[in-house]
């Protein structure tokens, strides 16, 4: 897969303090904000990717173990929030986790009326 951004760049463009905090509340909030800004149906980011845009988001530049980046995104995919659908790539593809179903924001829905 192709990167169009840096891990800083995308940390960047994270709305708000999401995933400031090295706390496991905060690093979750962060990759529900990631795979739902940053992901659909075509385009998916891996567990190290994600876990290098948690890392340049952290004001101590602490980085996450991958397998409690992996363990919060299993949470996501199997609490069904409404808001989000996380399809996880089988054994052998490399296609990256993808958020397949967003509701549309309010500024979307203004659009489409």
């Amino acid at each position: 897969m192709k990167e169009m951004f840096t891990p800083e760049e995308y940390a960047a463009m994270l709305p708000g303090n999401v995933g400031f905090d090295d706390d496991a509340r905060s690093r979750l909030l962060c990759v529900f904000e990631i795979l739902k800004s940053f992901t659909d149906r075509e385009h998916g980011l891996t567990s190290a990717q994600i876990r290098e845009i948690l890392e340049a988001r952290s004001t101590s530049g602490k980085k996450p173990s991958e397998p409690s980046v992996l363990s919060d995104i299993k949470a996501i995919s199997e609490n069904s929030y409404p808001a989000i659908e996380v399809e996880t790539p089988s054994r052998g593809k490399n296609g990256g986790f993808k958020c397949s179903k967003v509701l549309i924001s309010s500024a979307q829905a203004r659009l489409l009326i």
